[in-house]
């Protein structure tokens, strides 16, 4: 039986396969490196991004939800009782989703350098989309969409997170006249404002 990736593995090795994958260690990467922090950018269009993960948003922008685990009871789930990725193989959906599963990890990269999209939803009414923001990184051959909706006190989620072949037929609402210049990027430790007084 081969080795289980570790986080280590997950952060630092350029290529990972499915059947070496597990939901803790992606559960591990999430609570390291997405959940702790406030992303911040600030758009040319004057507009300040923060974005916040949770626990409640993990099996949703992992596909996970595809295979029966949603929101916060999908977490603790999967937290009680970790499933190798490939043990999800017979789904329908397996096909698609092993590649979301694979690029999961580069959501962080993704925030560090992204090109940032405004997204329309009522000019596609064919998706069901909530994202006003498509934060986009070409990888691969593949295009890593994180979408970014807009909750409460201008505090901004991960909508849904997209891996599609770099093809405009599946890309084509990534307009190229209304990608945004990023001003400023800031990675905010929640902990940090926590201890200052500021609210998230």
């Amino acid at each position: 039986m081969s080795k289980l990736y570790t986080l280590e593995d997950l952060v630092q090795r350029d290529k990972i396969y499915i059947n070496k994958l597990t939901t803790n260690v992606l559960q591990e990467f999430y609570s390291t490196y997405l959940e702790p922090n406030i992303y911040r950018i600030s758009l040319s269009n004057k507009d300040t991004i923060n974005l916040v993960f949770d626990n409640t948003q993990f099996c949703h922008l992992a596909g996970l939800s595809y295979f029966g685990y949603e929101g916060e009871s999908g977490w603790s789930t999967l937290v009680d009782k970790p499933q190798e990725i490939k043990n999800f193989s017979a789904s329908p959906d397996f096909k698609v989703m092993q590649y979301r599963l694979l690029e999961f990890r580069h959501i962080k990269g993704l925030l560090e350098s992204p090109d940032i999209f405004i997204y329309n939803a009522d000019d596609y009414p064919q998706y069901s989309y909530k994202a006003k923001y498509f934060a986009v990184l070409k990888r691969n051959g593949r295009m890593l969409k994180l979408g970014i909706g807009i909750g409460n006190h201008n505090i901004h989620y991960p909508e849904t997170f997209l891996v599609d072949l770099d093809r405009p037929d599946l890309n084509h609402y990534l307009k190229p006249e209304k990608l945004l210049t990023i001003l400023k990027k800031e990675v905010i430790n929640k902990s940090n404002l926590k201890r200052t007084g500021v609210n998230t």
